[in-house]
């Protein structure tokens, strides 16, 4: 009877190990991989006036090696995904934008992206470009962001000589060129608006 026992014992024993061994086999394959940074702030909108600038921070994520990160357009014209003749697509319209390759290590572990508003720019956006990080194995990672200039204060500069007020939202909101209690806008200086 004992030697029943102690094989039951040894046949549970055996049976549990090799589940415990197939689980962890499963969980390895089974593991979502990671990417090989953080990009602080991607996906929200930033905003910038004309004459300001945004930066986005990305970091070498815990446990990994190394990563390249750069940024890009997000746009079917500057991927080649369309035909847009006559556009730029190096960068959005009065943005300029940091196009230098960063290589992360231990060493230099973080890396920032900077997104400047020319003092000349419109309301316009949100534009969006991709953080892009590479791992070691060749494998791209992408992290939106999102930038809009506002309509409002300029920046500082001013408007453009001859604008008087185009592109301006009326103080009390509601779309622009559109004046108060919805009234049609008036010539201004001898300028119509749109």
């Amino acid at each position: 009877m004992e030697r029943a026992v102690s094989g039951r014992k040894a046949f549970w024993l055996l049976g549990l190990t090799a589940l415990s061994l197939s689980l962890s086999a499963c969980q390895g394959l089974l593991q979502v991989p990671k990417p090989p940074v953080e990009a602080l702030g991607a996906g929200e909108l930033l905003e910038a006036r004309p004459g300001e600038s945004r930066e986005m921070r990305v970091r070498l994520a815990p446990g990994v090696q190394g990563a390249e990160v750069y940024l890009r357009l997000a746009d079917p014209c500057a991927k080649g995904t369309a035909s847009c003749p006559g556009g730029d697509a190096s960068r959005y319209p009065g943005v300029e934008h940091t196009r230098e390759r960063f290589t992360l290590s231990a060493s230099q572990p973080e890396a920032t992206f900077t997104l400047a508003v020319a003092q000349d720019a419109l309301p316009q956006g949100p534009f969006k470009w991709e953080v892009v990080a590479v791992d070691g194995a060749g494998k791209e990672w992408t992290f939106p962001v999102y930038l809009r200039i506002p309509y409002g204060d300029r920046g500082g500069g001013g408007r453009p000589a001859g604008v008087a007020g185009q592109g301006q939202a009326p103080r009390g909101g509601g779309r622009p060129g559109v004046g108060l209690a919805g009234m049609a806008p008036q010539p201004l200086h001898g300028h119509e608006l749109p």
